[in-house]
């Protein structure tokens, strides 16, 4: 699963409202079986725990990974990842998430711009990348993400070129998500300065 950031669209434009509705719906069931196959490690049920903390939002792993902080199960969410809900692990639910050109066409429906996030985060080779990448401006992507944090120097260079290529505009991002993440902080990627002469974000040349 890869990760599409959309900017500037009207948020309530219908057929993005009615696709972020699947998409909660598509959690829900993720969060039923996640929590089954915790229950079968004989961890208490969590599951209205972790939709008490998802409140509003889309209910994920990280609601879990609390709720098992407060059960005492695990001392701290890292743990929590580590032993029972990170890649490879029981809670590790995939799901049949859209398409990547259904996300983008939602975005684009809505008046807004997709742009991939953090190309190299995929576990996957930059051969790899550079398809995906390829793919992306194929099915009608907008702009990429090349500076953020934990991306090497020459990875953003590289990506920097590939955008060029495709004809995409660049972004960065701090991928920041809450405090508990001490890898990143919001607002904090690496400075670069781009030759693409359609930058998303000026702090890229700051």
């Amino acid at each position: 699963m890869v990760h599409i950031i959309g900017l500037g669209f009207d948020e309530t434009d219908p057929a993005l409202t009615g696709y972020l509705k699947k998409l909660d719906e598509l959690r829900l069931v993720r969060a039923g079986l996640i929590s089954q196959r915790l229950c079968k490690r004989n961890i208490p049920d969590l599951l209205p725990r972790a939709l008490e903390l998802a409140g509003s939002g889309q209910i994920g792993r990280p609601h879990f990974a609390f709720a098992m902080v407060e059960a005492g199960v695990v001392n701290n969410e890292t743990q929590a990842f580590n032993r029972y809900l990170g890649a490879g692990k029981i809670g590790d639910v995939k799901v049949d998430w859209p398409t990547m050109e259904q996300a983008i066409d939602i975005i684009h429906q809505a008046g807004g711009i997709a742009v991939l996030a953090h190309p190299t985060k995929y576990n996957m080779t930059f051969t790899k990348v550079r398809l995906l990448t390829g793919a992306f401006s194929e099915q009608g992507g907008d702009a990429i993400e090349i500076s953020y944090p934990g991306i090497e120097s020459g990875h953003l260079l590289q990506l920097d070129k590939l955008a060029s290529k495709h004809k995409l505009m660049v972004s960065a991002g701090s991928d920041f998500h809450k405090r508990q993440f001490h890898w990143t902080g919001i607002g904090k990627y690496p400075r670069y300065s781009s030759n693409n002469p359609h930058v998303l974000s000026k702090l890229l040349q700051d």
